[in-house]
């Protein structure tokens, strides 16, 4: 016979675990009907910063990109360049 706390702290486990995948399934599914819609999710990090995609939210130094690159994104942005969901929260690269 099992010990009740390792069996509660399994299912438990188990369930954390399926919970993650049903938000991970839905997620999914919502970045897909965005996308059909015209508004796919954009990857920004490394593209030069444009204020009609991105929100600069802060900068930081970064020696390896030249000033102006987004070296971070925090919160991504949907769309294409004429059609905007929103934009891309954005850390941006500064001189030093």
């Amino acid at each position: 016979m099992e010990d009740t706390g390792e069996g509660a702290s399994r299912k438990l486990s188990q369930k954390a675990e399926l919970e993650d995948d049903i938000r991970s399934s839905c997620g999914q599914q919502a970045l897909g009907v965005l996308a059909s819609l015209g508004f796919p999710r954009r990857d920004d990090a490394g593209a030069a910063f444009d204020p009609t995609r991105h929100e600069a939210i802060a900068t930081t130094y970064d020696p390896r990109v030249p000033p102006g690159t987004v070296v971070q994104v925090v919160r991504p942005g949907y769309g294409e360049p004429d059609r905007q969901l929103r934009p891309a929260q954005v850390v941006v690269a500064k001189a030093d």
